[in-house]
């Protein structure tokens, strides 16, 4: 085995089991999502760079897709079949050891951090929280929603800002001109058109699906009277679709029949469409990818 190091790994490129949309309904992983929420990742997933299969740290995962997130820090290593199997079998011994003596802390800290949310403030004669500014229509329904959840308005103000940040639009991060990798290959300028269309056609359905997770989960946050179980579902289909649509998209041109001449129609690999997803590329060849067509 051998550690390469701790990454920034996109989330969609990971490969994940086929039980992960029944993982991401469990209660667990919604209170992993808030201590993560809270204070941060403490155990960091471990994933191989082979295949990016997880070794260790699937909840931690899931909770990373429940919070809207795209990147998270990893640890990258490179290990046999067998190693993979006794590292997931030792770190769940090690994590039995000390589950008792983290759980403690952090239920302390999250004491701590509950009773400095909901200390009382002193308030200003016109009722509003900053000095000389009165209470707008936004704040008054705030603090009537705080006061019927049994919590502060800056509570429900936290849960604003991370729904804004969870779903806000990434449209302005994309270029202009997506574009997706030429192995050294001039491309055909329709070709390059008709993948920009389909790269920014799929960027806006994840988007959608984004919007989705978040109003759901504002549901579940509100404590709205939805079934649970019924919300579940529906968050794990979501977050399963989305996982689909961010893997499906074109990131190079097919290593294996580069688009050439009748080769390209009858390609298994890009089934004739004359490219390939970020995982078919990870899995290609390295000769294939060398830029040299000849």
């Amino acid at each position: 085995m051998m550690v390469i190091g701790h990454k920034s790994i996109p989330l969609s490129r990971l490969r994940l089991p086929g039980t992960f949309a029944k993982l991401m309904a469990e209660p667990r992983i919604e209170k992993r999502a808030t201590s993560i929420a809270a204070w941060g990742i403490i155990h960091e997933p471990i994933v191989r760079r082979s295949d990016w299969k997880v070794i260790d740290g699937l909840d931690v995962i899931a909770a990373c897709f429940r919070l809207g997130r795209e990147h998270e820090i990893m640890k990258v290593i490179d290990c046999t079949d067998a190693e993979a199997v006794s590292m997931r079998l030792e770190a769940n011994t090690q994590r039995r050891h000390d589950t008792q003596e983290a759980e403690q802390l952090r239920d302390q800290q999250w004491r701590l951090f509950l009773a400095e949310a909901q200390a009382p403030k002193k308030r200003n004669k016109a009722g509003s929280g900053k000095k000389g500014r009165p209470l707008t229509d936004k704040g008054r329904a705030r603090r009537a929603l705080a006061k019927r959840r049994g919590v502060t308005p800056e509570t429900i103000r936290r849960e604003e800002y991370r729904r804004k940040e969870v779903s806000k639009d990434l449209f302005g991060l994309l270029p202009d001109e997506p574009t997706i990798e030429t192995l050294g290959m001039d491309l055909e300028q329709k070709f390059v058109g008709e993948v920009n269309e389909i790269q920014k056609s799929l960027h806006k359905v994840d988007y959608v699906i984004r919007r989705g997770l978040a109003h759901l989960q504002h549901i579940r946050s509100a404590k709205l009277p939805f079934p649970a179980e019924l919300l579940d579902r529906l968050y794990a289909a979501l977050a399963e679709a989305n996982q689909s649509i961010r893997a499906s998209r074109p990131a190079s041109l097919c290593p294996w029949c580069r688009g050439l001449g009748g080769a390209q129609q009858y390609c298994v690999s890009c089934r004739g469409n004359g490219f390939v997803t970020e995982a078919q590329l990870e899995g290609a060849p390295k000769e294939l990818l060398s830029g040299d067509d000849g």
